[in-house]
């Protein structure tokens, strides 16, 4: 009983002199601690990941031979085949997180009045990681690597013209093979220190108007454009979203060097575009990085190429990589509508949903089928059954929002247009003569079955229950339910375990065992985050009421899961 007096009033002492309850960040309802309103957090956790593991790797890259301090890195250096994988599983997974946050933002008006200025800095702030994600592919410095960064040089040398481009290039790579990497890398790291600085302006915007109010609280409307600071149902920054962050930050990372050693058990399995060593990726065909796959596909359509001589492709650099930050940077002065429902919003819902499904139709058909011209007939077989079941979907969708009535004349029109979307391409192309479609119609279908998973979600935020302020919980009980509790101590023992484990392996021989050693470590971070999520539900608990075993433990199941594939794969 003296213990727990003296360790409350010692925290009540820190709480009041450090000033904890009056920190200067905006609150939010506890109704907000969700994946969907924190992707933007796991995309900041994987940045700082990129940020800790890239200046550690700095220590022990040499421009002066990239391939040959790559493969010291992850044969020789104790722990290095944890940072370097861990560094390109983190680009991966930050890239993917995204894309994600910024369509959802789209698809749910986020951008409105008052943050338009929110999601330009947003949207540059992508745009400029691809770039940085580029540089970094390019410094390990194997063949693909090399042959990306003259694919890149030739690419802006037929867009730009001999003597712009030339400069360009000249900036970019250097025209001395002897300084390439020395530039590459200090570009490399220019970039990720824009970014930073983009990242912390696109927070302190954010933190002035705070998230935007659930739909559900607005019945899908912009205004209230904030979340009002006098709620009784706001959480505290201090401790609650702080722990709330911790855990996001712990799972993210977990997540990202457990999945990088588990690549290192499947190497030979996975293709090259995540093979976690990069040197044997010279025994596969040169591509440039996943992420800038779509553009190696536009700059493939011939029928984009212009008839000038030293500007021949200037067209498709323009709509590769000027149209699209520069769409998604006017769309908030495009969309005056009040609503942010998506179906009320027709023509920027499918504009997104076109933007989202080509992008990931040109990557897999890049993929597939590289280095091939691309034809018109082509792109309308790839491009057609998704534009046809956007617009199916979006018309059916806005009858349902006002209530209408879906007639067979509705049904009977809209199949004529899917059927005409997915059959006239590919029959134009066989009557133009053009062989073996079936690559374009597979990814074609893909790309219809893609656009309608995005309608199918729309639709399920068609109606939503409205929701106002919490209450707090009628007699909440205080005490950790048994099951959580026993999984909370499963979990102290992983991460026990593992922290163990790896100071026996940095003893003994932390090369030699280094995919154990990056399972490891994320065990260790996954299991840490679990637990830092137990502790928020615990101090939430007076605002969120308990629920059912699987909703309370659906958390947890991600380190157990770790645990069981590291125990049957690896340990």
């Amino acid at each position: 009983m003296a213990t727990r007096m003296f360790v409350r009033k010692a925290w009540e002492w820190i709480y009041e002199r450090g000033g904890l309850g009056h920190l200067p960040f905006y609150r939010v309802p506890y109704s907000y601690f969700t994946l969907d309103i924190w992707l933007g957090a796991i995309v900041a956790s994987s940045f700082f990941w990129l940020a800790l593991t890239g200046l550690l790797l700095l220590f022990y890259y040499r421009p002066t031979d990239p391939l040959e301090s790559s493969k010291a890195i992850i044969f020789e250096r104790p722990f290095g085949a944890l940072l370097l994988t861990s560094h390109l599983y983190a680009a991966h997974f930050m890239l993917i997180g995204v894309f994600a946050h910024a369509f959802r933002n789209l698809f749910k008006g986020v951008y409105k009045r008052p943050r338009e200025l929110v999601w330009i800095v947003g949207v540059a702030t992508g745009f400029l990681a691809l770039q940085t994600a580029f540089f970094g592919y390019s410094l390990v410095g194997d063949r693909i690597a090399k042959e990306a960064i003259n694919i890149g040089s030739a690419l802006n040398l037929r867009s730009l013209g001999e003597e712009l481009g030339l400069y360009v290039v000249a900036i970019l790579f250097g025209l001395d093979p002897a300084e390439r990497y020395f530039r590459i890398t200090a570009l490399h790291v220019l970039l990720a220190a824009t970014v930073f600085l983009l990242f912390l302006l696109h927070f302190g915007l954010f933190e002035v108007h705070g998230p935007a109010p659930k739909e559900e609280e607005t019945e899908w409307k912009a205004e209230p454009a904030r979340v009002p600071q006098d709620r009784r149902d706001l959480a505290p920054w201090f401790p609650v979203n702080l722990v709330f962050i911790l855990a996001v930050t712990l799972m993210t990372w977990g997540f990202i060097v457990f999945t990088a050693g588990m690549a290192q058990r499947f190497a030979d399995l996975l293709p090259p575009l995540f093979k976690p060593y990069p040197v044997e990726a010279e025994d596969f065909t040169p591509m440039p990085p996943w992420f800038f796959l779509y553009t190696y596909r536009i700059f493939q359509m011939t029928f984009l190429t212009l008839s000038l001589e030293s500007t021949p492709q200037l067209l498709q650099f323009i709509i590769a990589l000027v149209l699209p930050p520069l769409i998604l940077m006017i769309i908030p002065f495009l969309d005056r509508k009040v609503s942010t429902n998506p179906v009320d919003r027709p023509w920027i819902t499918g504009l997104g949903i076109i933007l989202l499904t080509g992008y990931m139709q040109l990557t897999v058909w890049s993929m597939i089928e590289p280095g091939i011209p691309i034809r018109l007939v082509q792109l309308l077989t790839v491009a057609s059954p998704p534009l046809a079941a956007t617009i199916v979907g979006l018309y059916l969708l806005r009858k349902v929002r006002r209530g209408e009535t879906i007639t067979p004349g509705d049904f009977l029109s809209s199949s004529g247009l899917l059927v005409a979307g997915t059959a006239l391409p590919p029959l134009l192309g066989m009557a133009l003569g053009v062989p073996e479609l079936h690559q374009e119609v597979a990814v074609g279908f893909m790309g219809l079955a893609f656009a309608t998973v995005i309608l199918g979600w729309i639709a399920a935020k068609l109606r939503v229950e409205p929701e106002s302020e919490l209450e707090p919980v009628q007699d909440p009980d205080s005490s950790i339910p048994w099951y959580l509790l026993l999984v909370a101590l499963g979990e102290v023992g992983m991460a026990s375990f593992s922290l163990i484990a790896l100071a026996a392996i940095a003893f003994i021989d932390p090369v030699g065992y280094a995919m154990q050693a990056t399972v490891l470590t994320g065990l260790l971070l996954l299991s840490g985050g679990a637990l830092a999520h137990a502790l928020f539900r615990a101090l939430a608990a007076e605002w969120i009421p308990r629920g059912n075993v699987v909703d309370e433990l659906k958390v947890h199941f991600l380190p157990y899961l770790a645990l069981a594939l590291a125990v049957i794969f690896v340990l």
